[in-house]
């Protein structure tokens, strides 16, 4: 084998186990329910690929999902939370170009009034 076929062939390996890596990489949305008045929270959370259903959330405990990015990094999952009293939410609870969560976990906290996501140092929180 020469030598230029013999680097294609382990240019070739990297790339391919670089993308088994990353292609591995869970990423993990969680939504905190922190009710201002102690209220079940329902939510549902979908993508262009899944639906994810209707999920009831006890005051201080989370619902959590996990997926892969896709390797054109157009990953988005949308959510909606409601609460007994009225209030709604809708928003975009995950964007590949937008978001980089520490160790791969965005974690949304949500009340009736708002939707937040804590981000890098010196940056504000993303509230919806």
């Amino acid at each position: 084998m020469s030598a230029n076929k013999l680097s294609s062939a382990l240019l070739i390996l990297a790339i391919g186990c670089s993308c088994l890596l990353a292609c591995d990489a869970k990423i993990r949305v969680r939504l905190i329910n922190r009710s201002l008045r102690g209220q079940v929270m329902t939510e549902r959370c979908w993508s262009s690929e899944d639906n994810l259903g209707y999920h009831a959330i006890q005051p201080s405990y989370y619902y959590q999902f996990m997926f892969n990015n896709n390797i054109w990094c157009s990953t988005k999952f949308r959510c909606h939370v409601s609460f007994p009293s009225g209030e709604q939410k809708e928003w975009l609870a995950y964007n590949c170009d937008r978001d980089s969560c520490d160790d791969d976990l965005c974690e949304w906290t949500v009340t009736e009034t708002s939707v937040c996501m804590p981000r890098d140092e010196g940056r504000p929180p993303l509230c919806f």
